[in-house]
């Protein structure tokens, strides 16, 4: 019986030893260099309030060293490889900054009593960089004109009913409010009309939308006026293979160039079609090296795209075709 105390005793000292071992283990201290980290504008952020860190919604931070126990250090590290990153949200009416302004935001003092910190259990050290820009606007409701763009962000003429709107934009800024429309709204807006909010976009891409609504609607086809074109460039495409070893003769050059284009389009559409630096084209395919005869092929229209996409421009008449042959160039002595 003695000895089985003695046994009883050595395996609780043995166990209370390893326990101490395992938790003075944990409680050392260790430091960690963070370079996944980045400070970004709180959505939480007074909607009346558009604040930009160093003239962006987020800053990535180049560093910072956290100090405390190995136990914590080893949590975040596998935090970090789990794909994670870092991210403290700044709250420009938590740190007083909400008068239109600008600040300067001491990172060790703001992320030292960050709550995304706290929850680590860790102590900041020290950070690179040391300091950011921070710039607050107040935002105060203006009256704008709207304006109507394809996906692509080009501008669409349309009747926009009101044309202005009242929204929310910063006190320094000037512009116009926007409504954007896909090709379905786009062949809606021809048919009848769309319904659009419209908004203002700030330089950093935030979005702020009206509290009313436009009506947009864009000219039929049918109801584009007639235009002609009368001073235009003929261009031709031709492959590599074909590229200095032949020449294009065209028998009706002149009436080509001499007739004009009949087009249906808004005023816009056809100024920037009469400033393409070729109106038409004429293709040319490797087979018609082998051509024995004049070659008979209708011209393309080189309309610009974001007109077409918008139904702005259509040819008005039959495309003229174009009579030609390829003549083979004679090699220079």
């Amino acid at each position: 019986m003695p000895g089985k105390r003695k046994y009883g005793k050595f395996l609780i000292v043995l166990f209370l030893t390893l326990l101490i071992w395992v938790w003075a283990d944990l409680q050392k201290t260790e430091t960690f260099a963070l370079t996944n980290a980045a400070v970004n504008v709180a959505q939480s952020t007074n909607a009346n309030l558009w604040v930009t860190l160093e003239k962006g919604s987020s800053v990535n931070l180049e560093r910072i060293v956290l100090k405390g126990p190995a136990s914590r250090i080893d949590k975040l590290k596998r935090w970090i490889r789990a794909g994670d990153k870092l991210e403290f949200e700044f709250d420009a009416v938590q740190e007083n900054m909400d008068d239109s302004g600008n600040y300067t935001l001491n990172l060790l003092s703001f992320l030292s009593k960050h709550k995304q910190l706290e929850e680590t259990g860790l102590k900041v050290e020290s950070c690179i960089p040391r300091k950011i820009s921070v710039t607050v606007h107040k935002l105060t409701e203006k009256i704008l004109p709207v304006a109507c763009f394809d996906e692509n962000k080009n501008p669409i003429t349309a009747k926009i009913v009101p044309p202005q709107v009242k929204i929310m934009v910063p006190e320094d800024i000037e512009g116009v409010a926007g409504v954007q429309l896909g090709t379905a709204e786009i062949k809606q807006a021809r048919a009848s009309s769309v319904q659009q909010i419209p908004f203002f976009e700030l330089p950093d891409g935030r979005i702020i939308k009206s509290n009313s609504s436009v009506q947009i609607s864009l000219p039929q086809k049918s109801l584009l006026p007639e235009m002609s074109v009368t001073e235009h460039r003929l261009g031709c495409i031709l492959s590599q293979t074909l590229l200095g070893r032949f020449e294009v003769k065209i028998d009706n050059l002149p009436d080509i160039l001499g007739a004009p284009i009949s087009i249906r389009a808004t005023d816009e559409a056809k100024t920037a079609y009469e400033q393409m630096p070729y109106q038409v084209f004429l293709e040319v395919y490797d087979s018609d090296a082998k051509a024995t005869k004049t070659i008979s092929r209708p011209l393309k229209y080189n309309f610009p795209e974001k007109f077409i996409r918008t139904e702005e421009i259509e040819l008005n008449q039959q495309p003229v075709e174009a009579q030609f042959i390829l003549v083979p160039v004679k090699p220079s002595d």
